[in-house]
This record gives structure tokens, C-alpha cells and sequence, in this order.
């Protein structure tokens, strides 16, 4: 009996570490994420400033960082904060860009939200207000701001976009500073060398394009460019914020929203009259939807109908490393199939 039981001991010691052995075999074969959970975070890919250098408007040599939505918690948006710093940018970070929220909030107290964006427009040595990330609250401040007090300052960029789209929209509404829809400072050690050049010559007067598209609605077509994310543009067209279309060729992307969630955002711009005036519209990325590209390009072909334009899709400018930068000033032309922004005569 004793040897039985010594014979049972060591099997079943055996066969317990038979299987830790095989529970560790498959950890390390467990396919692990990688980048950020954060949609406004990219997996690094350029952590080099030099690639950072000049690729701002020749004009800025200080840039105000601001976090007018979420809470800036992950690590990534402090490194790019440090890769333009050492690209050459005097960075100025707003006291409360990195203040934590109270508990069960996502951004610090609007008051003191507002006040860094006062703050630094109100600063003339900042060429640039470069929001750190979007999230929610972005047009909470907005409503918030006593315009009259605030210079026009056409000369300030503010770049940004996903939930920026409402300040950009209320900058653009009033024609107060210079707004350009465009990669944060989350993504900009992540940005494709594409990405990198399209927002250099962008910003530099130098032609972007042609880029490619596919029509969906046929027409050549060519205005001012206006961007933003759609449930942001379903938002702001109901506020006092609401940006003016008239002759500009629209360029739309989204993300994290389903497709019933996607067709009534169009719903309530279509209803809202959003689209009229127009020269054109561009759906861009559509990220995070859900679902299926394929059920997502047929959705967009549904709805490119009733917008009264002509309609493409394809252009790179949303939530992904490869988005390009799109600033307000610049004319956008559509033909042949391809968008182009000429250079600046």
C-alpha cells in the first residue's frame, strides 16, 4: 500500500507539473496587444524629434499645449510633449493640462479648462495652441468662452481634431484664430511617414496630393476645406458653434460609433440642413465602427444621396497613423478622382 501510495504521489506530481509546464508554453504563445488602448495614442514608430523638426508653420517657435476634453492619463502624450521640445518648439504645457479629474470624471473642472485655453490665446509669445488629446468637455469650453473678450488673433494655429472638432468649429464660426484639423500630441510619435510630410507641407504652403479616392456621388468640385468628426458635427450643429459650409468641401471621419449610432448622426445633419451650400464631402477614416468595412462603405453609399453634393471616400485624415493634416485656409480640389490642396499662389 505504501508503494501504491508513493506511486500516486509521484504521478500526480508529475502530471501537475506537466501542466504548469503547458500553461506556461501557451502564456508565451498568447498573442499580446500592442500600442494603446487610447484611440488618440499610436504604437511609436517615430521617436526620433529630428523627424519632428519644422514640420509646424514656419512662424511657430512656441507652442501652448491645452487639454480642453479628457483627462491626458497615458504616458505617450508627455512623450510628445518631450519630442517637440527637443525638436525645437518651446513648449508651454497650461497649468491644468495635466490636473487629475475628481473621482468619477474624465476632465479636470471646466473653469480651470477654460482658463488655460484663455490663457493661451491670450498669450502673444504662443504661435500655436496644440491640444494634447480630444475627449469630452471640448465644447463645454467653448460654450463657455466670453468671445468678446478674446482677440481674433487670425495669426494662432489650433490644431487638433476628433472632439477639437467643436473648437475648430467655433473658431471657424467667428473667424477667430487659424484652425487646422490634425494629429495631437499623442500621435506624434506614431505618425507614418506619409502623415509626417503631409502635415509639413501642409503647414509650409507646398502641395498635398493628389490622393486618390473613390466617387460615390461623381462631380469635380473645389473649396476652403472644413474637417471634423462626425458625432461632433451631429453635436455643434445645434449650437451657436455651428461652422459655415457654404462653398467649403467637407471632409468627415468618425470613430468608436456603431452604424445605427453613424445614421443618426447623418440624420440629424441631413435634418439640420448641414450639408447645404457644400462644394463637396469626403468620408475619411471610419474606425472602431462595429462592424465590417464592407457594411460600412455600403451604409456611407446609402447615405451619399441625400447630401446634394458630390460624394468620395478614401481620403486619410482621422484616427489612424497615416492621417493627414487639413488646414482650414487651404483650398481643396477634387478631380479626376483625386483630392489635391494646392500650393498657395
Amino acid at each position: 500500500m505504501k508503494t501504491l501510495g508513493k506511486i500516486l504521489t509521484i504521478s500526480l506530481t508529475l502530471l501537475l507539473a506537466l501542466n504548469c509546464f503547458a500553461a506556461g508554453k501557451n502564456a508565451v504563445k498568447k498573442p499580446v496587444k500592442k500600442g494603446s488602448s487610447d484611440v488618440e495614442i499610436f504604437t511609436e514608430r517615430n521617436n526620433r524629434s529630428e523627424l519632428l523638426k519644422g514640420i509646424l508653420p514656419a512662424q511657430v517657435k512656441t507652442i501652448a499645449c491645452i487639454a480642453a476634453g479628457s483627462y491626458p492619463g497615458s504616458a505617450g502624450y508627455k512623450k510628445g510633449i518631450e519630442l517637440l521640445r527637443q525638436a525645437g518648439y518651446k513648449v508651454k504645457v497650461m497649468p491644468h493640462a495635466f490636473e487629475k479629474p475628481a473621482e468619477g470624471k474624465g476632465s479636470a473642472k471646466l473653469e480651470n479648462r477654460v482658463k488655460d485655453f484663455v490663457d493661451a490665446w491670450c498669450d502673444k509669445e504662443v504661435d500655436m495652441i496644440l491640444c494634447i488629446r480630444g475627449g469630452r468637455g471640448c465644447g463645454d469650453v467653448m460654450q463657455a468662452i466670453d468671445w468678446s473678450k478674446l482677440p481674433q488673433r487670425p495669426e494662432l494655429y489650433l490644431q487638433g481634431y476628433s472632439d477639437v472638432t467643436m473648437i475648430l468649429s467655433a473658431l471657424q464660426k467667428r473667424n477667430y484664430g487659424h484652425p487646422a484639423a490634425g494629429p495631437m500630441v499623442g500621435a506624434m510619435q506614431g505618425l507614418t511617414p506619409a502623415a509626417l510630410k503631409a502635415m509639413r507641407d501642409m503647414h509650409h504652403n507646398k502641395q498635398v496630393g493628389p490622393v486618390k479616392v473613390a466617387p460615390i456621388i461623381k462631380g469635380d468640385c473645389e473649396g476652403l476645406a472644413l474637417a471634423g468628426l462626425l458625432s461632433r458635427f451631429a453635436w455643434v450643429v445645434k449650437t451657436s458653434d455651428r461652422p459655415i459650409v457654404k462653398d467649403r468641401i467637407i471632409f468627415i471621419e468618425s470613430v468608436a460609433a456603431n452604424e445605427k449610432q453613424m445614421r443618426e448622426y447623418f440624420q440629424t445633419l441631413l435634418d439640420e440642413k448641414f450639408f447645404e451650400g457644400a462644394a463637396g464631402v469626403v468620408f475619411c477614416y471610419f474606425t472602431k465602427t462595429g462592424t465590417d468595412r464592407k457594411t460600412v462603405n455600403a451604409m456611407l453609399k446609402e447615405i451619399a444621396p441625400q447630401l446634394g453634393v458630390p460624394v468620395y471616400m478614401g481620403f486619410p485624415f482621422g484616427h489612424k497613423s497615416g492621417s493627414y493634416t487639413i488646414d482650414f485656409s487651404r483650398k481643396a480640389v477634387i478631380k479626376n478622382n483625386t483630392v489635391t490642396f494646392p500650393e498657395n499662389k
